[in-house]
């Protein structure tokens, strides 16, 4: 058999199919014999049959057949969800354009009846609690600076009074002034410690109460933005 005769052999094997589609084929394998460097017996033992190519053939179209098919079947859903969602837009969009002015005012008296019971105990309370926090710390300041005042004043009188005593009673004296010393320590540490509480605490409270009342500001600007 020679290319003439198998060409022609599977021309008449696929003569059930479109014409288009055998014309495709014919033309492929045509080009294969030609683009080939082999003799024609070799491309045909290479390829088979024309009883088996035109098999081949067969279940290819039947393949593109179906892929066919499953996309044609896939486009349909898509538009049938993609007008199914802009229905159920449009649905939503005339139902929130249609509510009456009764209904809103309603909607925020309700709103409000049930807001206010519960938001004024959650403020008073956040109140109490910063107003706590600030009376703590005031309270350390004040005993801190109480604690430097009388340190300082009782390590004054020690050193005086270690100074006389060393003239009259030495080992008295060396032991006053051992206690003023400690006195004085105590106030140089109560006085840092007053100072750290009032450079350092106190700001950052200030600092943190002013942003906790920008807070519903920000809310504001960002809505409007």
């Amino acid at each position: 058999m020679n290319r003439e005769e198998f060409l022609k052999k599977l021309e008449s094997l696929l003569s059930d199919i479109d014409a288009s589609e055998r014309k495709e084929a014919l033309e492929y394998y045509e080009e294969y014999f030609e683009d080939s460097e082999k003799e024609e017996a070799d491309v045909i033992r290479e390829l088979g049959s024309p009883q088996e190519v035109a098999h081949s053939i067969r279940e290819e179209l039947a393949e593109k057949e179906i892929v066919v098919a499953a996309e044609g079947r896939e486009e349909s859903q898509s538009e049938k969800s993609q007008s199914e969602a802009g229905q159920f837009r449009k649905e939503s969009s005339q139902g929130s354009k249609g509510m009456e002015p009764w209904a809103v005012v309603l909607i925020v008296l309700a709103v409000l009846f049930l807001g206010i019971p519960v938001g004024v105990p959650l403020l008073a309370g956040a109140f109490s609690l910063v107003a706590g926090v600030i009376a703590v710390i005031l309270g350390l300041i004040l005993a801190a600076a109480i604690c430097a005042v009388g340190f300082g004043f009782a390590a004054i009188v020690c050193l005086v009074v270690s100074i006389v005593k060393l003239v009259t009673i030495p080992l008295a004296g060396i032991i006053l002034m051992g206690i003023g010393l400690l006195l004085m320590g105590l106030c140089f540490l109560s006085a840092l410690i007053t100072w750290k509480v009032c450079a350092v605490i106190v700001p950052a409270i200030v600092r943190g109460i002013v942003y906790l009342c920008r807070l519903p500001f920000h809310g504001r600007k960002g809505a409007a933005a």
